[in-house]
């Protein structure tokens, strides 16, 4: 990365902050389109608010943000949803050179200083750097290929820890923080709305798509699962609950 020193320095202000339910990288959504509905808040700062004005009747926005969370840019990744390594231009990694991200979510509400959205992919706290209106004709070629994306079949649909610079426990409520983590930790779960055996399955099904996670037992209402520090969070495992339409709290054992 030496190219950087050399280049021009351009400054960025923040507009706002995004509130989300996802305190880290890892088990936050994989874009939009895998958050199945997540909700945030855009919360705008004062001197900007006026330009909210006209946001009413849009169905989507865009919003572009600063990856605060993610590594120091890379030239070459291994994105989510394949095994095999890309240029970073080819990805929507967040280990970028700027990084720089953007997620059309949809816009539920406008209000004087906040906008409420759904299908939120974004981590919590997130500084907004610019929104933009979702325009289809503008920003919707349906039929346009997406080179090694065309070949992947992963339905992956929660990130994992590999683009997070950190990985504590966080401030999330959910999650009981008295015991330190170790390289293999074990986490109960309290789980709401499991009322039949069939949510069983949804529970397993959803526990596979987090990385670093082994099923002990799971039962009606709660269960034990061991999961690896080093590929993601307490957090990451009550949050993907929650996304699944499961609300859990944790409790490291």
């Amino acid at each position: 990365m030496d190219a950087l020193k050399d280049a021009p320095v351009l400054e960025l202000r923040p507009i706002g902050t995004i509130q989300t339910p996802f305190p880290q990288p890892a088990g936050a959504p994989l874009q939009p389109s895998r958050a199945d509905g997540a909700k945030g808040t855009v919360w705008i700062d004062e001197p900007f608010r006026p330009a909210l004005r006209d946001l009413e009747g849009f169905e989507r926005i865009w919003l572009l943000f600063w990856f605060h969370k993610a590594p120091t840019g890379k030239l070459l990744v291994t994105p989510f949803l394949d095994k095999q390594e890309r240029g970073v231009f080819a990805t929507r990694a967040p280990a970028r050179i700027n990084p720089i991200g953007m997620s059309a979510v949809r816009l539920l509400s406008v209000h004087a200083d906040h906008l409420e959205v759904a299908d939120v992919d974004i981590v919590d706290g997130t500084p907004l750097l610019d929104i933009k209106p979702y325009v289809p004709e503008f920003d919707s070629y349906a039929s346009s290929k997406a080179g090694w994306f065309d070949l992947s079949k992963d339905q992956k649909q929660f990130a994992d820890a590999r683009f997070q610079t950190d990985q504590p426990l966080g401030s999330s409520g959910g999650v009981n923080r008295e015991k330190n983590y170790k390289a293999m930790t074990k986490l109960r779960l309290s789980i709401a709305g499991m009322h039949c055996e069939r949510c069983l399955g949804r529970i397993r099904t959803a526990l596979k798509e987090i990385p670093g996670v082994s099923v002990w037992t799971t039962e009606l209402g709660s269960t034990f699962v061991e999961f690896d520090s080093k590929l993601t969070t307490a957090e990451a495992i009550v949050n993907a609950f929650g996304v699944s339409g499961f609300p859990a709290t944790g409790e490291i054992v």
